[in-house]
């Protein structure tokens, strides 16, 4: 997923073709993309299926960067990082290995060398597909990488037309001479029969009533909240980005990350009881400073309920947002869904957002062991 380019051009464009295969090669989007002309689908009582390929290109110092570097192990080269570089990536994905080929989305994430031979890191990115052969929405992926093979990427969730898509990435590398490596990336995406009446927050997928909906499911819930996030009390930028915009109440530069842990409450009064914690980071992956890739654990006790919900998305710091429920623990096990976060006030260093959380928990949990 993210791959070695130099970051902070601090270092070395050369390290970028090795670390660049980490990279997020897996868009999910990109399964709308279609395959070098290649897509192949099904859509029967046994789910429905999608498979595509796209290519990913990444170019040293100009769509991802260094932005920590690593503190031991392998040194830079064109096929390793040191262990614990932290690679952040924006990059575009076309309709074949043709850099100048029509665009079809866009991936970004990070990922972060974890091995001392420098050669695997873990890798976690949105692939983003903007229309591509009437296919919009998002998967996000998590997984391991290695620089110089074939790497498959589980799919933990999607929005718009891929909300509920299961599956998986491959990433295979093309082209890793020169300032810009090219990945093929290969998209295998999966709907269970229960994804068609599952709720959805925008997607043509399903059509079908709400009541179909209550019926399929073991149960859904909607749960109201509001974060309260203070940068330099409940959240801190752990490591600056120097690309891009600047920093602002609303942007921060390419590659910064940011960690938090905000208070969720039951109304927009901070002082309303609290409900639950958003726990997470974010790290801005757009160079107009507006975007970013979110990773984060919301704990919840509210109305009966206890447990969490992971969420792993794109966020826009001044629209709302939505992020695929990938997990969940406690009274949430098993549930699937999304967070629609809205901002209510975002400027100066005190933003607060309403939180719409969405479960919904699939026929086959009434039979899933727990805990």
């Amino acid at each position: 997923m993210a791959a070695p380019s130099a970051a902070r051009s601090l270092l070395l464009c050369v390290m970028v073709a090795a670390f660049l295969h980490l990279q997020l090669q897996i868009p999910p989007m990109a399964a709308a993309a279609a395959s070098p002309n290649k897509t192949d689908g099904r859509d029967d009582g046994r789910g429905k299926t999608l498979s595509l390929t796209l290519y990913q290109h990444e170019t040293i110092n100009k769509t991802g960067y260094i932005v920590v570097d690593g503190v031991a192990g392998a040194g830079v080269s064109q096929t390793t990082t040191p262990f614990g570089t932290i690679y952040v990536f924006r990059d575009n994905l076309t309709v074949s290995a043709d850099v100048a080929s029509p665009v079809a989305g866009v991936a970004e994430g990070s990922s972060i060398t974890t091995s001392l031979d420098g050669l695997q890191s873990l890798s976690l990115a949105k692939i983003t597909l903007h229309g591509h052969r009437g296919h919009r929405g998002s998967v996000s992926v998590l997984g391991g990488t290695y620089n110089t093979a074939p790497s498959d990427y589980p799919v933990l969730g999607g929005t718009g037309d891929f909300a509920y898509a299961l599956g998986y990435v491959r990433s295979s590398p093309v082209d890793l001479r020169g300032r810009t490596v090219t990945y093929k990336m290969e998209l295998h995406l999966y709907w269970p029969p229960y994804a068609h009446y599952a709720p959805l927050h925008q997607s043509k997928f399903s059509t079908t009533a709400s009541s179909a909906a209550t019926m399929m499911a073991v149960k859904s819930e909607v749960f109201t909240v509001y974060q309260h996030d203070r940068l330099n009390e409940t959240g801190y930028v752990v490591a600056a980005g120097d690309e891009g915009a600047p920093s602002s109440d609303t942007t921060r530069p390419f590659g910064t990350i940011y960690v938090f842990r905000d208070e969720l409450t039951l109304r927009s009064n901070s002082d309303s009881p609290v409900a639950g914690v958003v726990e997470g980071t974010s790290t801005t992956t757009s160079f107009d400073g507006l975007r970013n890739l979110l990773a984060a654990r919301i704990s919840l006790h509210y109305r009966g309920y206890r447990g969490s919900v992971s969420v792993l998305g794109g966020s826009h710091n001044t629209k709302p947002s939505v992020y695929p429920v990938v997990g969940g623990t406690g009274d949430f096990l098993y549930t699937e869904g999304y967070v629609r976060s809205s901002p209510v006030d975002s400027d100066g260093p005190r933003v607060m957002h309403r939180l719409d959380i969405h479960l919904y928990w699939p026929p086959y949990t009434k039979f899933a062991p727990g805990p």
